[in-house]
């Protein structure tokens, strides 16, 4: 990233970890630049809201809202 002259904004970093409905998640942590964080229950990437089981209800039921 150094190479291209980009820079990450660690207060705007997330975390996800997918997994299953089933699977219990294990509460974990991880540190980029200074800041340390935990996963997210869900995140929006390129306007597209994804949660940890990949199910979309948290996307759909915000487009529903904005319409």
């Amino acid at each position: 990233m150094l190479r291209n002259r980009l820079k990450m904004n660690d207060s705007k970093t997330e975390m996800m970890v997918f997994a299953f409905p089933h699977v219990k998640l294990l509460t974990l942590s991880i540190a980029v630049g200074a800041e340390s964080h935990q996963p997210a229950g869900q995140v929006r990437n390129l306007g597209v809201t994804l949660d940890v089981h990949l199910t979309m209800e948290a996307h759909i039921k915000r487009v529903c809202q904005v319409s």
